[in-house]
């Protein structure tokens, strides 16, 4: 495929390649068109952008293009035909032109021997298009009142109006008749040509009640031998272009509603959009966007953009295309962010994941984008899009809160109700994602999420939240200090802050014979503002550096120590349920200079500054650094 930024959204053209693999229902359709009696109608439903129209194309070469076609191939476009007419002509310039389409190519074969024919269907089209133009005229005159439209459908569908008007049953007569010489004439002359096959699409683009009238039509004027109808339209169209004759579809009426499409349509098919075989079909959009290499990219990761189509945007195919052009338009902006910076695969697979949400579920991505650290969502986070509500007994059972959260979010909308657990799979996907590379969610999806917004057709941002980070540590620390001064025990003699305020702050907890640090910061960012307490410090020296550090310290006998602190720390994330790890202890290796080195960060996530100075959240906060201190205090790496 040849490299853009951009994919048309477009039918596959009649030699291109199907990249959807649903050649067992071409061919079958094929087979059964090629052998079936006729007169008969085939209606290819689906919703827009599924395939139809590239479907009819696949058809339309292999029956009606080759040198030895049976079938003579009518195409016609309804919805064009709506552009630049009122409703009335829609009907007549439709029918028209399928007459007049039958007539050009009888007259191409047998211009002489058909003279007459052609000449009686002519002629009679031409009284009724006629009378039919009156008609519109006198409505638009009047401004098209009610029963105007009923002495339409009188010239159109009864066969006994006293108008001078040639019927619609002697048109349908001569045109058969027609048809009939035609291939009769080929049949003589050796001629494999023996049917007409006409494509009507886009029905499902114009009004339901012209689509409907327009099906109506064909089964009075083309239900003849030797002619099969393949229309593009779905049976949601028809029922409501039929509103106005059965009323609102119930479980009353159903049956005739269905008995309607039953008359008009003898195979419905159904496009198998759950069939088709996204892999293949994304992995060239992506290649030819640039998003991946061909030579690179793995199956894995085709499999995983795979699973998050599957439960966002569906396998329509129209949808995927949109879908690779934001995704076309993110890589081109990261690139120009970010110009010696590739990224990766893990990556790239969030983006995708994340694009997804934004499309399938917006209100979804504004809630993310609005607070992307999950691990903070919390009562007065949600409070701000869901009112107090009481949830149904059959919430589902939840271990993490944010999913309890989004569940109540979700409950405000049907969609979003009906799709809830398909969001829950997308995101528990790009937590096992992430989980991979020994990384956290809460660290990748901030910086992801603030490059998506650019391509939010409808983000309701909330206001961002500034702070003067210097003045805010300042006056926490007047409010904290005396606070952990009278909570010390043995073995600490005393804490005090130590070094400047610009960056953070530093408690220093003094015992007999050393000191322990636990450092503090205040940030703003992502429309919160977080308050972090945690530890930061060398575990040792190594005799020999490994650039691995979970080597360096099995390497030195300390495996079952860094097991213990990693333990001590999920302790610590239990009992403060208010508070979510940074980081998860066992990433939060490195190596700085000749030292082996391990942090580890609590945080905490508000809207205002007042919610840190309280002094409910001043006393849990003390006791958590106060624990952090006893922890880091007990922990001995020889």
């Amino acid at each position: 495929m040849k490299k853009t930024t951009g994919i048309v959204d477009r039918p596959l053209s009649k030699n291109e390649q199907d990249k959807l693999q649903i050649h067992a229902f071409e061919e079958a359709l094929i087979e059964f068109v090629s052998n079936t009696s006729t007169p008969i109608s085939i209606a290819l439903q689906g919703e827009w952008g599924s395939g139809k129209t590239s479907l009819m194309n696949r058809v339309a070469t292999k029956l009606c293009d080759q040198e030895d076609s049976e079938f003579y191939g009518v195409w016609l476009n309804t919805w064009q035909f709506s552009l630049l007419n009122d409703n009335q002509n829609i009907l007549i310039n439709i029918i028209k032109y399928l007459i007049d389409s039958v007539i050009d190519i009888s007259k191409n074969e047998y211009p002489e021997k058909l003279k007459y024919l052609i000449e009686d269907v002519y002629k009679v089209g031409k009284s009724i298009f006629k009378g039919i133009s009156r008609v519109a005229l006198k409505a638009a005159a009047s401004q098209i009142n009610e029963s105007t439209g009923n002495t339409v459908d009188e010239l159109l569908f009864t066969d006994n109006s006293s108008s001078k008007i040639s019927n619609i049953i002697d048109l349908r007569n001569k045109f058969s008749d027609l048809v009939q010489a035609l291939i009769e004439k080929n049949k003589e002359v050796n001629n494999k040509k023996r049917a007409f096959l006409f494509f009507i699409d886009d029905l499902d683009r114009i009004e339901p009640e012209i689509a409907v009238k327009t099906l109506e039509l064909l089964k009075n004027i083309f239900d003849i031998d030797n002619c099969v109808f393949v229309l593009a339209i779905d049976y949601e169209v028809v029922v409501k272009g039929l509103k106005t004759k059965f009323g609102e579809l119930n479980s009353k009426n159903e049956r005739e509603f269905r008995s309607f499409f039953d008359k008009i349509i003898q195979l419905p098919f159904q496009m198998p959009i759950h069939s088709y075989i996204v892999n293949s079909f994304i992995k060239d959009m992506l290649i030819s966007v640039n998003f991946i290499e061909e030579d690179k990219v793995s199956d894995e990761f085709i499999n995983q953009v795979s699973s998050f189509i599957n439960l966002s945007v569906g396998n329509n195919p129209r949808s995927v295309k949109r879908l690779t052009n934001t995704i076309s338009f993110v890589n081109l902006l990261i690139k120009h962010k970010n110009k010696t910076e590739e990224l990766n695969e893990t990556e790239k697979q969030i983006i995708f994941a994340l694009t997804c949400i934004q499309i399938a579920y917006p209100q979804v991505f504004n809630l993310l984008e609005s607070n992307p650290n999950l691990d903070n969502w919390n009562e007065t986070f949600i409070r701000k899009f869901v009112p107090k509500q009481k949830i149904n007994d059959d919430l589902p059972v939840f271990n993490e809160k944010w999913k309890i959260y989004l569940f109540e979010f979700c409950s405000t909308s049907e969609y979003l109700k009906r799709n809830f657990f398909q969001i829950i799979n997308i995101i528990s996907e790009m937590h096992n994602i992430v989980e991979k590379q020994q990384k956290t969610l809460n660290l990748v999806l901030p910086k992801i999420i603030s490059l998506l917004s650019v391509t939010n057709v409808c983000s309701i941002k909330p206001n961002s939240i500034e702070i003067n980070t210097i003045r805010a540590m300042h006056a926490l620390n007047q409010r904290l200090l005396p606070i952990l001064k009278s909570k010390i025990s043995a073995p600490f003699l005393n804490v005090e802050r130590k070094g400047t305020m610009i960056a953070k702050l530093t408690y220093n907890f003094k015992t007999e014979d050393k000191d322990v640090q636990v450092f503090v910061t205040i940030l703003s960012e992502f429309n919160n503002i977080y308050i972090k307490a945690g530890l930061d410090f060398t575990l040792f020296e190594p005799k020999e550096m490994k650039f691995d550090s979970l080597l360096n310290i099995t390497n030195r006998g300390q495996l079952e120590v860094f097991n213990q602190l990693i333990a001590d720390y999920n302790e610590l994330n239990i009992k403060y349920e208010n508070f979510n790890f940074e980081n998860k202890p066992q990433n939060g290796l490195y190596i700085k200079g000749k030292n082996q080195k391990h942090k580890q960060f609590f945080q905490y996530a508000t809207d205002s500054l007042d919610n840190i100075y309280s002094k409910v959240f001043l006393d849990e906060f003390s006791d958590l650094i106060i624990d952090l201190s006893i922890l880091k205090g007990k922990v001995f790496f020889k």
